[in-house]
């Protein structure tokens, strides 16, 4: 999630029906929390889409044993040789 500046969103959630017109039963009023919040946190922090590359077969002049050894790593570290990153 992008950072939200507080201001703005106290700023554009007491524009919203749950401070201009208060449901009157409880359960009204949770509904009325929940998408006058939802609105304003989709307005203010915009969605980033990330598409997952494929794997390359760059283990294709490595032995089988190397092959093993190097998923052993990966597996038990969460890093991939390549990139060095968490995933």
């Amino acid at each position: 999630m992008n950072c939200i500046d507080p201001a703005e969103f106290t700023v554009r959630l007491r524009q919203t029906e749950v401070y201009t017109e208060p449901a009157d039963d409880v359960d009204g009023f949770a509904s009325q929390v929940e998408r006058s919040v939802t609105d304003v946190l989709d307005n203010l922090a915009l969605w980033q889409q990330r598409t997952k590359r494929r794997a390359k077969h760059n283990s294709r002049w490595l032995s089988q044993a190397a092959v093993d050894a190097k998923r052993y790593i990966e597996d038990v570290t969460g890093t991939t040789m390549e990139t060095n990153c968490r995933r």
